[in-house]
């Protein structure tokens, strides 16, 4: 395969990077990019599903195009890695505040839950309203406790907290 351009190879990965930032974009010269045999394309696949769990998943070329076609899925976003200095944690928080409060999405998450008690192990956090431990990415979908946080900075906030126990990230 040959892509002329890194806005169309952009858009081939990502549909929302090239309609995201086509206004940033500069115009490039020629760029050929061939991919070898098999493709060894592969980044963090940021999900959004009608169920309004936000979560991550480190995929292939293959297994990118298999996700998309979730017919559960609302929304996703493809970070290649080697192109950014940025955590997991830090991209999916980025990607549920952006969804939340950028694109007006229903997302929930205890990370975004005012109740959130901080994370206790690496998937789990604990619910301050129930006093039990939660998995992070899905209790809150159907949970009556449920309170996001009322902006942006304090979902970031939140979220941020949610992913450090001991002082240490494993994100």
């Amino acid at each position: 395969m040959v892509i002329f351009g890194v806005l169309n190879l952009l858009r081939l990965c990502c549909p929302l990077i090239g309609r995201c930032y086509r206004a940033q974009m500069c115009a490039f010269s020629p760029v050929f990019w061939r991919c070898s045999s098999p493709c060894r394309f592969s980044g963090l696949l940021l999900l959004l599903y009608q169920n309004r769990k936000a979560w991550y998943q480190d995929a292939s070329l293959a297994e990118i195009e298999a996700t998309k076609s979730d017919p559960n899925l609302v929304d996703w976003e493809l970070v290649r890695r080697e192109t950014s200095s940025n955590t997991t944690h830090e991209h999916l928080r980025d990607f549920m505040v952006r969804q939340r409060y950028g694109l007006r999405r229903d997302v929930r998450s205890c990370m975004m839950c005012q109740q959130n008690g901080g994370r206790v192990t690496e998937n789990d956090i604990h619910c301050l309203a129930t006093g039990r431990t939660v998995w992070m990415s899905s209790s809150a979908c159907d949970c009556p406790n449920y309170h996001p946080a009322e902006g942006s900075e304090e979902a970031s906030e939140l979220i941020t907290r949610s992913m450090w126990r001991s002082g240490n990230s494993n994100w």
